[in-house]
């Protein structure tokens, strides 16, 4: 075991951001704010990989001031999609952090708002074949609706590509829970799985395409 932080940790998530690097984020209690490092493993053979941290910086995603949610997807190249909520009250927003595989320096990009409302239960995926992202989220202000949105980036700017789009509804149920949302390289499409609070938390799952 490798401990990353000795903060009041809550929502951790982490992901691949290149060779032997690991990107870390959670909601630190402790100050109510976003905060990231950046481990680098390395092992041989049979032997265990070792690992070393790299800071423990309160973040460019800011305060949070509402229920906390993110979520991460590698876009390659050492870049990192972060999906979150609470930098404003109820809303979500995505941004690029880029890591530098020598340093293990993070440089985020600029925050863009992908909703508005009383968001939550963030899921993003990355369409590697045509490049594109795909937001998923739930929104408190309308009966917890399902939505998902697409975007596209260039360096670490991410631009948001038409409006958003309602999960599919079964009959007049709402209260959509527990987003994931992965792509599938072998069918293009992204596959989103979710359970409807509201019709005795069944599970449901849809596919969408990206171009």
């Amino acid at each position: 075991n490798h401990q990353v932080s000795d903060d009041q940790c809550h929502t951790v998530k982490t992901i691949n951001c290149g060779t032997n690097l690991i990107f870390n984020i959670w909601y630190n209690q402790t100050d109510s704010k976003w905060t990231y490092n950046v481990t680098y493993t390395s092992g041989t053979g049979t032997n265990p990989a070792k690992a070393s941290t790299y800071g423990n910086t309160d973040s460019a995603l800011g305060g949070v001031s509402s229920n906390t949610s993110i979520a991460l997807a590698y876009l390659g190249n050492n870049k990192v999609c972060i999906f979150y909520n609470g930098e404003t009250a109820g809303k979500v927003h995505a941004l690029i952090a880029e890591i530098n595989p020598s340093t293990r320096a993070v440089t985020f990009g600029s925050a863009v708002e992908v909703s508005g409302g009383n968001c939550r239960n963030c899921a993003v995926s990355y369409d590697t074949d045509n490049s594109r992202i795909l937001f998923c989220w739930n929104n408190g202000s309308t009966n917890g609706r399902g939505y998902y949105k697409s975007a596209s980036f260039s360096g670490t700017t991410i631009s948001i590509i038409g409006s958003a789009s309602e999960f599919p509804r079964i009959g007049s149920n709402y209260g959509v829970e527990q987003i994931r949302s992965v792509y599938d390289t072998n069918a293009d499409r992204h596959v989103i799985a979710f359970n409807y609070q509201d019709n005795s938390n069944d599970g449901y799952a849809f596919s969408v395409q990206t171009t």
